[in-house]
């Protein structure tokens, strides 16, 4: 989902976003900043319990919606090509993370495991 910033309230413009928050709907179209994050951060924090059900935990690959691993079905055919991953990870993300001067563990590579 979106999440309600100052970001997002420059895009919308002040008239809009006072008028939703006049009635409250920012909070129910919109995630919080904590929400947001803790969309991303609960399944990559995740640690496998062996007390679970297997199907409630991730497996290599596994789509989330808000922070719940979500039925296959919900996930989009590209969001499971693990080659376009691959792909957007070695010629986007990695060369801009190593532009910025950022180290990654070891464990970011781009050769399957």
């Amino acid at each position: 989902g979106v999440v309600y910033t100052p970001m997002l309230r420059h895009h919308f413009g002040d008239p809009f976003c006072s008028a939703l928050e006049r009635v409250g709907l920012h909070r129910r179209i919109f995630k919080t900043p904590q929400e947001g994050a803790a969309s991303i951060l609960r399944p990559s924090l995740m640690q496998p319990d062996p007390r679970s059900c297997p199907s409630n935990q991730p497996s290599k690959s596994a789509y989330f919606i808000n922070g719940r691993i979500a039925a296959d079905s919900c996930s989009s055919p590209e969001s499971r090509d693990l080659e376009a991953a691959r792909a957007t990870w070695s010629n986007v993300l990695e060369p801009a993370v190593q532009e910025a001067g950022l180290a990654l563990p070891n464990s970011f590579t781009t050769t399957e495991r």
